[in-house]
């Protein structure tokens, strides 16, 4: 679900990204995470819901098992984040694969596939 991003959900959206990223690095075993990026937070206008992106360097089939890993801890998450920052309502947070990097890979590839050889010189023709 894409939200409406105004300034102040992307304010919000920067500022939970920020301070989850350091809860993950400083409070969270990252023994069943492996290396975790945070990419993007979206919140809804009404500041209920967040959803938050990562990726992994550990391959889209480790995506699967960090997402559960994460989506477990997002009541500890939740309760961190609650400490840390001020707002009126803090979101309930969903963790999502951000499947954007790989996407664009696998695009790029193609793109490369399909491309003519450079090597040939134009004055042969």
């Amino acid at each position: 679900m894409a939200y409406q991003q105004t300034e102040r959900t992307r304010r919000v959206s920067e500022l939970i990204r920020r301070e989850i990223a350091d809860i993950l690095m400083r409070d969270v075993d990252h023994a069943g995470l492996g290396l975790v990026s945070l990419t993007a937070v979206t919140v809804s206008r009404d500041l209920r819901n967040a959803t938050v992106f990562f990726t992994t360097l550990d391959g889209d089939e480790a995506a699967v098992e960090v997402g559960r890993e994460l989506n477990e801890l997002k009541g500890f998450i939740r309760k961190q984040l609650g400490r840390r920052v001020r707002l009126k309502r803090l979101p309930d947070l969903v963790f999502r694969f951000d499947d954007s990097i790989s996407r664009g890979m696998a695009l790029s590839r193609l793109i490369e596939s399909v491309k003519p050889d450079d090597s040939r010189d134009p004055n042969d023709d």
